[in-house]
């Protein structure tokens, strides 16, 4: 394979992984790849940037630095998609591809996942981050949730991006609106284009980066306040079926009751209970999953809830 790859990896306050970021970036097999790797600091106020610059001419691959204060993770991978347009050209590259810096990447990453662009209508192609690192608890919810999937090639509707790989005749810069979600606006685009997204479940990437249960469901909040812009953006998305996936049942009930009137808040708790011994019955799902799972559904739809008074009312 003789592709040409550009890899942009936006970094802000690193520090605590970059190091084994790198590692395993040593480990990268390359066969005969060109890769151009630009790390795109937002303007880190730890040793991030220092300790880049202490492993980057180490790398088997040309890399580079750069260090611009940005808003969010869609300006910080502009900056680095940018630089490489302006020193190489609009043309150089074959693929663009995202990765984070609290990510492992696996060693055979780029030699797995370039194989599904035999494909001519493949263009996006991303790997299964694996949450061994995060809590105990969050580690065994995503093993659940993703499970029945190991070792799977599936298409899919949204690439997050993690840890993905993009033709470049598909890729354009991120919409800046978007502090989260500007990986879904862009998987969004190429998928009305009528080209394919491919989630391979069979790699498995390490997050790098612990997180609690708490910080994941601010994570999943903010995520929610920019669904609104998603819907505005691409009207296709706006469907019944995708309401209630966006809301989901019990976060709907939720809101619709204490809309009425707070006095249902007793029969809020009465449809709460039901639908969550219903579905630990049926389903079998550890309890304690369950509840999250319904924590994270009143959390996005909260941030729906308020993304759409931000946003719509813009309008």
């Amino acid at each position: 394979m003789n592709y040409k790859i550009a890899v942009i990896t936006p970094t802000y306050n690193s520090e605590a992984y970059i190091s084994k970021f790198f590692q395993s970036l040593f480990n990268l097999k390359l066969n005969g790849l060109k890769i151009i790797w630009v790390f795109a600091d937002g303007g880190s106020k730890d040793r991030t940037t220092d300790l880049i610059k202490s492993q980057i001419n180490k790398l088997p691959f040309e890399a580079f630095v750069i260090s611009k204060k940005d808003k969010n993770m869609a300006e910080g991978r502009n900056n680095g998609f940018r630089f490489l347009i302006q020193r190489y050209g609009n043309f150089y590259f074959d693929f663009i591809t995202l990765i984070d810096s609290d990510i492992a990447v696996v060693p055979d990453f780029f030699l797995k996942i370039l194989k599904h662009f035999t494909d001519p209508k493949v263009v996006c192609g991303i790997s299964l981050p694996s949450e061994e690192l995060k809590t105990k608890f969050l580690a065994k919810y995503y093993v659940k949730q993703e499970e029945k999937f190991i070792g799977k090639i599936l298409p899919i509707k949204v690439a997050h991006t993690i840890c993905t790989v993009v033709r470049k005749k598909c890729f354009n810069y991120f919409d800046e609106r978007f502090n989260l979600l500007e990986d879904a606006d862009l998987s969004l685009s190429i998928h009305e284009k009528g080209y394919k997204l491919l989630k391979d479940y069979r790699l498995n990437c390490p997050h790098l980066a612990i997180k609690s249960a708490l910080k994941e469901l601010k994570y999943v909040f903010i995520q929610g306040t920019f669904k609104p812009l998603l819907l505005i953006k691409h009207p296709a998305q706006r469907t019944v079926k995708g309401f209630i996936k966006f809301f989901s049942i019990p976060a709907l009930i939720l809101f619709i009751l204490l809309a009425i009137k707070i006095y249902f808040i007793k029969w809020l708790i009465i449809c709460m209970i039901l639908i969550f011994s219903l579905n630990v019955l049926i389903k079998r799902d550890d309890p304690k999953i369950y509840i999250y799972k319904i924590l994270k559904r009143i959390f996005l739809s909260a941030g729906i809830l308020y993304g759409s008074i931000k946003f719509y009312g813009r309008k």
